[in-house]
């Protein structure tokens, strides 16, 4: 919020052309120092935690990733330096150079710092991180663009050398020639034919090979990018949230805790000690607010006052801030202590994080149909998913014949159990086997050369040729 407040203000001193009355122009003027105290003061409080806890090493590594933020704080304090006099930029003065490097600083940083957010990480992320391993191309180019310009500066040595760079480099980049073909026209016809020669040449190498595949080169590298956003998203937002624990707080200098290899997160001791921290904690931040509260009011009033240095208010504005900010870092990390493994992401699993978009139609993330690779991956998983329909509309036609197959032989095997009833009837004299007496059936019933009844024979062979079917569909009994 604080540097946003500095980058309107930066802006109202670009576009406003009146001269504000001075209580309003010691206000805004301490809005921007005080923004690029307090944040060189956290960068440098930071790092010697950092220092402190982790080693030279992990210092390294932390300014590494900082160094951009560095450079915004040192150039918001050299901007308040210069326009101290007037508390406002001076028409015509060399303050302009600064306030516009100022200005593209703290625009270029607060984009820097949307990462954090989803709607704007998973765009942002891929387009940074897509950067940063071209660099062997743009040694390329830096190259090309070198020897281009000492071929222009050696046919013409009397032009200024700052006009003949940026002549050259926005030849090279967009094609608008400097060269009038007045000029051509009255070289030498020897000077000229080598201009034409040098001109055809930047214009065919750099503007139709060079730049194309530098262009290819990127695109392929957000591709790879936008495979891994949603692991360096994540990664970033642990980065973010590690970050927390260098920034200044009530227990700086302490050391965080260590759990032992045999000790459990619900011991006595560590409930003990965890209640203890927070009382002290309670304390410190009660204090703590009562002093940013004060240092905040006081910075106003200094500042608005005309008799006393602006940098004295200035200052008690940043004292306020920083004990604010101190105080906002003690609640939003409220419990981390007690909280030995913890994920920076947030608990549900949001589906459009993931490289399936199901159709445009259905709420999907633009982000991930953008790339080569991401189209093909959404090609697959179409014809994925038009390979499973159809699998399955042919496991529901199998289905289907299936069941009319099981309802055929259903009937069919009632018909055997009606024909093999007739049948048994018709050898027992029109009666149903069970109803005829034992003796009977012993007389009755004809018996084979064997001993064995024909009956029961009969209804064996009924009983084998039951389960004998006919190519055409008819049923062998």
């Amino acid at each position: 919020v604080h540097e946003a407040i500095a980058t309107l203000v930066l802006c109202l001193w670009i576009w406003s052309n009146d001269l504000p009355h001075e209580t309003v122009r010691r206000l805004l003027w301490s809005c921007v120092a005080s923004q690029g105290i307090v944040d060189l003061t956290i960068t440098v409080l930071a790092g010697f935690r950092c220092l402190y806890l982790l080693g030279g090493e992990r210092l390294f590594q932390w300014y590494t990733h900082n160094w951009f933020r560095l450079v915004v704080d040192v150039s918001t304090v050299v901007l308040a330096n210069d326009v101290k006099e007037r508390h406002w930029p001076a028409e015509g003065s060399e303050d302009g150079s600064i306030m516009a490097i100022n200005s593209l600083l703290h625009g270029v940083h607060l984009l820097y710092q949307l990462r954090a957010f989803q709607w704007s990480g998973q765009r942002l992320l891929p387009i940074m991180k897509s950067v940063q391993p071209i660099a062997g191309m743009l040694v390329i180019m830096l190259f090309l663009i070198t020897s281009f310009l000492n071929a222009y500066w050696a046919m013409d040595r009397n032009v200024d050398g700052d006009i003949r760079i940026y002549e050259v480099v926005v030849f090279l980049l967009t094609g608008e020639g400097f060269l009038q073909t007045s000029d051509v026209a009255a070289m030498d016809p020897k000077r000229r034919a080598m201009s034409i020669i040098v001109t055809v040449f930047a214009s065919f190498f750099f503007i139709a090979i060079a730049l194309n595949v530098f262009i290819a080169v990127l695109s392929d590298c957000y591709d790879q990018e936008q495979e891994r956003m949603v692991c360096t998203f994540l990664k970033e937002r642990a980065r973010i949230c590690s970050g927390l624990f260098l920034l200044p707080s009530w227990d700086f200098l302490q050391r965080p805790p260590v759990l032992e290899r045999n000790a459990t997160l619900q011991s006595k001791e560590v409930e003990a000690a965890a209640a203890e921290r927070n009382r002290q904690s309670v304390k410190l931040a009660s204090a703590g607010l009562l002093l940013a509260i004060v240092a905040l009011v006081s910075g106003a009033v200094v500042s608005l006052s005309t008799d006393i240095s602006a940098w004295l208010g200035a200052v008690l504005l940043s004292v306020g801030v920083l004990l604010a900010q101190v105080q906002l870092r003690h609640l939003l990390t409220i419990g981390w202590r007690e909280r030995y493994l913890w994920l920076c992401h947030d608990v549900k699993v949001d589906e459009d994080m993931f490289l399936a978009p199901a159709g445009s139609d259905e709420g999907v993330n633009t982000v991930e149909t953008y790339g080569r690779l991401a189209v093909i991956k959404r090609y697959m998983y179409d014809q994925c998913r038009v390979v499973s329909v159809d699998c399955r509309t042919q496991v529901s036609t199998l289905q289907r014949g299936l069941d009319d197959c099981h309802m055929e032989l259903g009937a069919l095997r009632a018909e055997v159990r009606a024909l093999t009833s007739a049948i048994a009837r018709a050898g027992n004299g029109g009666l149903p086997p069970e109803a005829m007496p034992a003796q009977v059936l012993g007389h009755a019933m004809p018996t084979s050369a064997s001993g064995h009844d024909t009956r029961r024979g009969t209804s064996r062979r009924c009983g084998e040729g039951k389960a004998s079917l006919r190519e055409d569909g008819g049923f062998n009994l």
